[in-house]
């Protein structure tokens, strides 16, 4: 089992796997993908990590996690997910129970190296568009 984000590049990975089978019906040399908000994100991390990604567009899908964290612009991304956030408190905190308002940015932190480790470094948005564009 992998971090979650991670799990799905794998699962897109299988599907370029299969694809390259049916070269009756798909020229495995022009796979494409694009996305919106966390498909644009798939987007990304898909082609950085497989070179059978011909092109990639993400749309919405790029953010510098590492730039909100550190100019304390994280405030979106734990209102689209709060329960995950909320948890992600309680268990660094060791509280009692769930709570929103102990959010902060090492919360917000923990919570997205859980899902996807490296996603304030190395997978970051800067990297990764670095990465697919030579």
């Amino acid at each position: 089992e992998m971090p979650f984000l991670f799990d799905n590049i794998w699962d897109l990975m299988v599907l370029a796997d299969y694809l390259e089978t049916r070269s009756d019906v798909v020229d495995p040399k022009r796979i494409y993908s694009t996305g919106i908000s966390l498909g644009g994100m798939h987007t990304l991390l898909w082609a950085f990590a497989d070179r059978r990604v011909a092109a990639g567009a993400p749309l919405i899908g790029t953010q510098g996690f590492r730039y909100a964290v550190e100019e304390d612009h994280w405030q979106g991304r734990v209102e689209s997910i709060p329960d995950v956030f909320a948890k992600g408190a309680q268990l660094l905190y060791d509280l009692p129970e769930p709570s929103g308002d102990a959010v902060d940015s090492l919360v917000v932190q923990a919570v997205w190296d859980a899902i996807t480790p490296g996603i304030t470094s190395a997978f970051d948005a800067d990297y990764l568009l670095a990465g697919i564009m030579p």
